[in-house]
């Protein structure tokens, strides 16, 4: 078996089963997996002894462990991403870069599980619709986690199957697959499979561009930290930029991540009007969106209108399409935090489809919920926001401080840390109002 027929055996919808294996059987207990299921400590060693036939384990603990990690995959990701934003503002460049890796790291390891796909340092599993599981094609060369994922990363792109990745972003209430029967002509487009990943290559979840990020990024992993980064001198640019990513994070109760999701949808639609006039079809770009909004029965988004037909784009994207090094090599810290965020959105729409699909409401998992809220000093025992939206509350006022601050011509460590850098930082909570609970 290749690579590729390994990635292109793996199922969605056995995740999906396992999912709701968890809700029926363990969520009741406040817990995702039960004691008895083997893959709940030692994973690794687990795995390892399962296709050396030392010991083994059932297609459902299989099922149910992928459907779960992909969820703590998925938190662990955001939480990373906050240590890495606090290590930024901090000016201990290295450590943000090596964290922002990290939970890029997560993220796609969150996603792969929501496909079916099991990493484990060197062993690796999928599950297809049969029950069947099958071992990494691959063991003798020893792939292990960091350059595994890159790979079954690239398969998946290429991978005939049909992906609802769609699914996982909104806009206005409807899924991304829901907006594509309105858009004039996009029946047209043959490969909508292929499609759909090719879109997604285009801000930054290629393989490519995670390759050549990895270099630069294992310098700050393993190497000392000789040059730790300090510099003062633009730190009001950088707290700007930071800013602007909180700020395109920012939920409301239909839509978790509403401004993210509309620039996403812009560049659907990008990529759809080029396709279609690409084909001979003649459509300007004021025309499409107005059929799209008459064929939908809604009045148009004027914001939308506007950065689609000006071809807006917002500084999270030009940031994740940042290759360029210092004259050391070495990368941008806010490139990778925006590939970070961008992986990491599409983890958390996975992730939320799971949780959809098995129907499971908010009081099953207010156990794990409010362990994250409550170490993480979101809220206080006993005070758990009703809407998970509410966490941005918080943001929103120190987002006003930190502008000011930004406009300030000389800013340093002890100005930031009288502003509560602490909560600043706090990006998980966009991974606790994104799951749509």
């Amino acid at each position: 078996m290749t690579l590729q027929d390994f990635i292109d055996s793996a199922s969605s919808e056995a995740v999906k089963n396992g999912f709701l294996n968890v809700k029926n059987n363990h969520l009741v207990n406040h817990e995702f997996l039960p004691d008895g299921n083997p893959l709940k400590s030692a994973t690794y060693d687990t795995v390892k002894n399962h296709f050396n036939g030392i010991s083994t384990f059932s297609p459902e603990e299989v099922k149910a462990y992928l459907a779960s990690s992909s969820i703590l995959h998925c938190f662990d990701g955001w939480s990373y991403l906050s240590a890495s934003i606090h290590s930024f503002l901090n000016c201990d460049i290295p450590m943000s870069i090596h964290l922002a890796y990290y939970a890029e790291l997560r993220a796609s390891s969150s996603f792969l599980s929501t496909e079916g796909i099991g990493i484990f340092n060197s062993h690796h599993f999928s599950i297809d619709n049969n029950d069947q599981i099958q071992g990494n094609p691959n063991l003798a060369d020893k792939n292990t986690t960091h350059k595994f994922i890159w790979e079954a990363l690239n398969c998946w792109i290429n991978s005939t199957n049909q992906s609802d990745v769609l699914g996982c972003f909104f806009y206005y209430g409807r899924s991304f697959n829901e907006w594509l029967q309105y858009i004039p002509n996009s029946n047209s487009i043959e490969n909508s499979a292929m499609f759909l990943k090719n879109w997604l290559k285009e801000w930054s979840i290629d393989i490519d561009k995670f390759q050549k990020d990895r270099d630069a990024r294992n310098h700050f992993s393993y190497r000392p930290s000789l040059n730790r980064g300090f510099n003062f001198s633009n730190l009001s640019i950088k707290i700007e930029k930071i800013n602007s990513f909180w700020k395109i994070l920012e939920p409301n109760s239909p839509n978790r991540f509403l401004l993210l999701d509309k620039y996403l949808f812009k560049l659907l639609l990008d990529k759809i009007h080029f396709i279609i006039n690409q084909s001979g079809i003649s459509l300007s770009k004021e025309d499409m969106i107005n059929k799209t909004f008459e064929n939908a029965g809604m009045p148009i988004d004027a914001a939308l209108k506007r950065i689609f037909t000006n071809d807006t784009n917002h500084i999270i994207f030009e940031k994740s399409n940042d290759l360029a090094t210092d004259a050391n090599g070495l990368p941008d810290a806010l490139a990778i935090i925006a590939r970070s965020i961008l992986m990491l959105r599409l983890a958390s729409g996975a992730t939320s489809n799971l949780i959809k699909t098995s129907d499971v409401s908010r009081q099953e998992l207010d156990f794990f919920f409010n362990t994250i809220g409550i170490d993480g000093g979101f809220w206080s025992p006993g005070e758990a926001p009703i809407d998970f939206c509410d966490l941005w509350a918080d943001i929103n006022d120190l987002l006003i401080e930190f502008e000011d601050l930004a406009t300030e011509p000389i800013v340093t460590l002890n100005k930031i840390n009288n502003l509560n850098i602490s909560t600043y930082s706090q990006f998980t909570r966009a991974a606790v109002w994104g799951t749509g609970l």
